[in-house]
């Protein structure tokens, strides 16, 4: 027989190599596995926690920008009712003045914790058919308010009192 140590036997239908003959007289048998891919050193593990890590990222920004937006829209709100209590309030105040002096025509501001209102005007002339006007601004909004008046005195009779676009 030749000897093993020199030569490689390959048998196909195993795939089983044969290598020399080790220190211990032994051969040493190695299985070849052709159908499997070879080992990629965890690059798919790499990739598939950047891959999520990425996606995770991604929802995080998408419910920070939707809180900002949230935030955004409440203090415009917040605004809002503030002009519109302003507003409200200068025509208070207006009808305070018309009630005690017919005379009274408006223009003031008045100034509360940074929010304005103003008497824009009172229309008319004594006792009977005034309007007033009054706007109040708190931020960025600002909203208008407009108050029929029926009579004065001796009790205050209003016709309408309502929030308009523009006067």
């Amino acid at each position: 027989m030749k000897d093993v140590t020199a030569s490689i036997i390959r048998i196909s239908r195993k795939n089983i190599r044969f290598a020399p003959r080790g220190l211990s007289g032994r051969s040493v048998a190695k299985r070849h596995d052709a159908g499997r891919v070879p080992q990629q050193g965890g690059y798919i593990a790499l990739i598939s926690t950047l891959i999520v890590g990425a996606v995770g990222l991604a929802i995080a920004l998408s419910l920070l920008w939707l809180g900002i937006g949230n935030a955004k829209a409440a203090q415009t709100n917040n605004y809002a009712d503030n002009a519109k209590a302003m507003a409200d309030y200068c025509v208070e105040m207006a009808l305070l003045n018309v009630h005690t002096n017919l005379n009274y025509y408006g223009g003031d501001t008045i100034t509360n914790l940074g929010d304005t209102c103003t008497i824009v005007t009172v229309s008319g002339k004594g006792n009977r058919s005034r309007v007033i006007q009054a706007t109040g601004t708190s931020g960025t909004v600002t909203r208008k308010v407009e108050v029929l008046i029926n009579r004065v005195r001796p009790q205050i009779v209003l016709t309408s009192w309502q929030e308009v676009a523009d006067f």
